[in-house]
C-alpha cells in the first residue's frame, strides 16, 4: 500500500488580517455611550496602560498595565506600551523631576498615526 501524493497544496503564510481596534471609550465624568476607533482607541489604551498597575488585578493578563516597581520609568512605559501590536514605537522621551515624581513627555507612533503624550509618576 502506497500513501497518496497530494499536490498543489499552498504552505505559504497567511495574509496577516488587520482588525478593527472599535473599543468602548471610558468616560471618566460618567457618562456611558458610543464607541471610538483608530488613533482615538489608541489614546485610550495609552491611558489604560499607564493607569493600571501590572499584575495587580487578576482580571489582566501580564500585557495589561505598567510595571509600577521598575526603577528604569523610561524603559517600563516603553515596554507597557509596545505590548500592544498597533504601537510602532514611543519616541522623543523627556523626562523632568517634579517634586517627588517624574513628569513625562513622549510621541506614540502606531498603525493610526502619531500623537503626543504625557505622564507623571510619584506626584
Amino acid at each position: 500500500m502506497s500513501v497518496p501524493e497530494q499536490t498543489g497544496l499552498d504552505w505559504t503564510a497567511a495574509e496577516e488580517i488587520e482588525r478593527p481596534s472599535l473599543t468602548y471609550p471610558i468616560h471618566l465624568d460618567g457618562r456611558t455611550g458610543g464607541r471610538i476607533d483608530g488613533l482615538a482607541a489608541m489614546r485610550q489604551f495609552v491611558f489604560k496602560q499607564l493607569s493600571t498597575v501590572r499584575w495587580e488585578h487578576e482580571v489582566y493578563t501580564g500585557e495589561i498595565g505598567l510595571e509600577r516597581s521598575s526603577y528604569d520609568i523610561e524603559a517600563a512605559v516603553e515596554e507597557a506600551l509596545l505590548a500592544d501590536s498597533r504601537v510602532l514605537a514611543v519616541e522623543d522621551m523627556q523626562t523632568k523631576r517634579e517634586g517627588d515624581g517624574v513628569a513625562l513627555t513622549f510621541t506614540v507612533r502606531t498603525v493610526f498615526g502619531s500623537f503626543k503624550e504625557e505622564a507623571k509618576s510619584g506626584v
